[in-house]
């Protein structure tokens, strides 16, 4: 296992299981008496598997995904499973699922982080900090480990696609679709969307956007931002957007998944060895005029160590300290060593200023205030109207900057509302990449809406608790269940490709085709589990085995 701070994140995370589990059986399953207790029945004295929990977000947050859900819930039923779906307000569901864990069943979309390690190390490792489904295995926790140190690109892509097949094979958390949802944009404003593997709200794709014709650009999401705190977020889309313009990163990478040594803070860098690397850094200066000193670098590396950020605590497990060689010059000492050092660390920790920061003892907690949203990106913060909008403005002195003046980000919940705000010109651009039948029909005319595609990292998944869905045969038989095409036809409109690996073939070499692949199929999944021992009773209710 990594070595990792003293830290109460996983007992944060992980939650005493509440639900039985499938026991270990070789009998063949058949159907059950009518009272449920024919001895002479296989799996007779098997109980009924529980009734399963699947949160579901309200119809105007996400109206496709909300009836996608209650279609798989319909497919499920089929199977002899009981399923409750409780419709939640979104921030509560998040919650529920990622802190409190009392759920069974789970669906939204995700993205993995740009190093893919990264995100195999967040999510599937026994103490990653997304690893909200509780699945734990060794073998696997060793395999994520060994390709996190290891500096040989072609080492890394073999263990990284062992992974793979590990974890389509236990099925913790099955992709739905892989997403190609349209970046709805004005293209009488907008020009240049570029793909890039964090998709069309990446600060590459920010700071190379073409504007004419105004200078200010003006988006929607469903939500509110909640806080503008960079150490408190815990990966939300909604944030990342910000913060990426907000602070600057070491290094950012391009289109081409190659790191751009002119889009960061660093211009250039060396390995001396493998638990070692050295940064020079460009001359810049933070949003209030405070030169970005090698002293800010280090300290905000040290920070994050030193506080246990639960954002970044896998990147501490691998940062021992960052000490000052010089004014320019920064040196980033490792506790073990790391392979992909420039994107999980260096395109990760925002470099944010020590003048602000070393005075505050809890970061975490942190109340948003103007001086705690100064960073040295190419926008600083210009106001927060709570529930309402977001307003950045550009920083003039960024050594890349951007093409406009002023983005301004309104909390629209409603789906309908935002297409008609799209069609009616009073917002440039759709961030969130709401797929909705108004998509079709919007493209379909002949106005100034056009539409950037790519398929990107993200995608929708089921997730199953694995605390309460313990039996790998079990799980293998949902995920059979699952209607992956038609969700894509009837609920995606062909935005997206059929979901079959948590890696997206958007990671180049690091994804494999060579992975289990599940019929979708009520009558595999019956079959599977009839294989496995399970029986169905007189109202065709799902039995465990003996």
């Amino acid at each position: 296992m990594p070595n990792r701070p003293d830290t109460d994140r996983r007992s944060f995370l992980k939650q005493t299981a509440t639900a039985g589990g499938a026991l270990a059986v070789t009998a063949t399953a058949g159907c059950l008496g009518d009272d449920g207790d024919d001895d002479d029945a296989p799996g007779a004295e098997g109980e009924q598997v529980e009734e399963f929990l699947y949160l579901n977000n309200p119809q105007d947050y996400d109206p496709q995904r909300h009836d996608a859900i209650n279609f798989i819930g319909e497919r499920l039923e089929e199977i002899g499973l009981e399923v409750d779906i409780e419709v939640m307000e979104w921030g509560s569901l998040f919650e529920t699922v990622t802190e409190q864990q009392e759920y069974d069943f789970a669906t939204w979309w995700t993205f993995f982080f740009a190093e893919i390690g990264d995100g195999l190390l967040e999510h599937f490792y026994s103490e990653g900090g997304s690893n909200y489904y509780n699945y734990e295995n060794d073998e696997l926790d060793e395999q994520i480990q060994a390709q996190m140190a290891t500096p040989d690109q072609d080492e890394r892509v073999e263990l990284i696609h062992d992974i793979q097949r590990t974890l389509m094979d236990d099925v913790p958390k099955m992709p739905l679709a892989h997403m190609e949802a349209p970046n709805l944009y004005d293209s009488t404003v907008i020009q240049h969307w570029e793909p890039h593997l964090r998709g069309f709200n990446s600060y590459f794709n920010m700071v190379n956007l073409e504007v004419e014709g105004t200078d200010t650009i003006s988006a929607a999401w469903p939500e509110g931002m909640g806080h503008l705190n960079v150490y408190a977020w815990g990966g939300e889309s909604k944030l990342r957007y910000q913060f990426n313009m907000l602070f600057d990163r070491l290094i950012h990478f391009d289109g081409d998944y190659e790191i751009d040594l002119d889009l960061g803070l660093a211009t250039d860098y060396e390995f001396p060895d493998e638990e070692t690397v050295i940064y020079e850094i460009r001359d810049h200066s933070f949003h209030d005029g405070e030169p970005v000193t090698a002293e800010d670098v280090a300290f905000s590396f040290n920070y994050v160590v030193e506080n246990e950020i639960p954002a970044f605590i896998d990147q501490t497990a691998y940062i021992d300290e960052a000490e000052v060689v010089d004014d320019e010059t920064v040196q980033v000492n490792l506790s073990q060593p790391l392979g992909p050092i420039n994107l999980f660390l260096g395109h990760e920790i925002p470099i944010v200023p020590q003048h602000v920061w070393e005075g505050i003892d809890d970061p975490v907690q942190q109340e948003t205030t103007d001086d705690i949203v100064i960073g040295s990106g190419p926008m600083e913060f210009d106001y927060w109207d709570e529930g309402s909008e977001l307003g950045l403005t550009r920083f003039d002195d960024h050594f890349v900057g951007v093409d406009f003046e002023n983005r301004y980000w309104r909390i629209i919940p409603e789906t309908s509302t935002v297409f008609q705000l799209l069609e009616d010109a009073e917002l440039t651009y759709e961030p969130f990449g709401r797929v909705a039948r108004q998509t079709e029909e919007l493209l379909e005319e002949d106005n100034h809406l056009e539409a950037a595609q790519q398929l990107s990292s993200d995608f929708w998944f089921f997730a199953m608790n694995t605390d309460s869905v313990s039996d790998v045969q079990l799980r293998k038989a949902i995920v059979e269940a699952l209607p992956r095409t038609a969700i894509i036809e009837q609920f995606l409109f062909g935005f997206a490709q059929r979901g079959f690996n948590v890696v997206s073939p958007a990671f180049g070499d690091f994804h494999t085709d060579d992975v289990t692949d599940y019929d979708e199929s009520i009558e595999a999944a019956r079959d599977r589990l009839a294989d496995a021992g399970y029986g169905w009773d007189s109202d065709d209710l799902l039995h465990y085995p003996e």
